[in-house]
C-alpha cells in the first residue's frame, strides 16, 4: 500500500514537472498577469491529483491539461473575486510593461488582446505546435472555425503590429 501510493506520487509529479511549462503558458496567455496565471496553474494541478485521471495515451494526458487549464482560466475570469477586483488602468500597465515585464514582447502582448478564441486557438497552433485537427478535438470548435479563428487572429494581429512583423511568412 505505502509503494503504491509512493508509486502514485512519483508519476504525478513527473507529470506535473512535465506540463508545468505548457499550463502556465496557456493560462498566462488567457489572463495575462504572471500571479493569476500561476493561480490557475495551482488550480489545474490540484484538480489533476483530486481526480486522477486515467490517460489513454501521450495525446490524450497532453489534451486533458490544456483543456482544463483552458477551463480553470475561464472559471477563474468569471469568478466573483475577480468581477469585483479594482484593476490597474490600461495606461498603467503599458508603462509598466516594458520595465516589470520584460519577457511580454510586442507580439504577445498583441495577443493577448485578441479573444479569447482567438487567442486560444493561436497558442496552441503557434506554441504548442497543434494541427487545426488536434485544436479542435481539444477546444471542441469544428475545424472550419478553428481555421477562421486562426485567419482572423492573424489579420487582426497584422493590423495591430504593421506588415514589418509577418515579412517572413511572406
Amino acid at each position: 500500500m505505502v509503494e503504491e501510493l509512493r508509486l502514485e506520487s512519483n508519476s504525478a509529479e513527473k507529470l506535473i514537472e512535465k506540463y508545468n511549462g505548457m499550463v502556465y503558458r496557456l493560462a498566462l496567455s488567457h489572463i495575462g498577469n504572471k500571479t493569476d496565471a500561476e493561480d490557475v496553474m495551482q488550480e489545474v494541478f490540484m484538480r489533476f491529483v483530486r481526480r486522477k485521471p486515467h490517460f489513454n495515451d501521450h495525446e490524450h494526458e497532453k489534451a486533458w491539461f490544456l483543456r482544463t487549464t483552458i477551463n480553470a482560466a475561464k472559471s477563474f475570469r468569471s469568478s466573483l473575486w475577480r468581477r469585483n477586483a479594482v484593476l490597474m488602468p490600461a495606461s498603467e500597465i503599458n508603462a509598466k510593461s516594458t520595465d516589470d515585464y520584460s519577457d511580454f514582447t510586442k507580439i504577445s502582448c498583441a495577443v493577448f488582446k485578441l479573444d479569447s478564441k482567438k487567442r486560444t486557438c493561436i497558442h496552441l497552433f503557434y506554441y504548442e505546435d497543434f494541427s487545426v485537427a488536434k485544436i479542435a478535438e481539444i477546444t471542441g470548435f469544428n475545424e472550419s472555425t478553428v481555421r477562421s479563428h486562426l485567419k482572423r487572429a492573424r489579420e487582426k494581429l497584422k493590423q495591430m503590429l504593421g506588415d514589418e512583423v509577418f515579412r517572413d511568412e511572406e
